[in-house]
């Protein structure tokens, strides 16, 4: 049986947790307008629907601070 400190020897493998404010892409072009435009690119992107957040606001803020 593995001890606690299994969860740091094998954090590396593990999928990072979720956070409310996190950035997920669900479409791929969302990359090639970032790249191509800008930080207008991430804004229409996110119009059109290639990412989301739960917590818009939060992400904002965290970005621009």
């Amino acid at each position: 049986m593995l001890g606690a400190d299994s969860q740091q020897l094998f954090a590396p493998l593990l999928p990072p947790r979720r956070r409310p404010f996190d950035l997920r892409v669900v479409n791929e072009a969302f990359y090639e307008r970032v790249i191509a435009r800008g930080a207008i690119g991430v804004a229409e992107a996110y119009v059109d629907g290639y990412w989301e957040s739960d917590q818009l606001d939060e992400l904002a803020a965290r970005l621009f601070s």
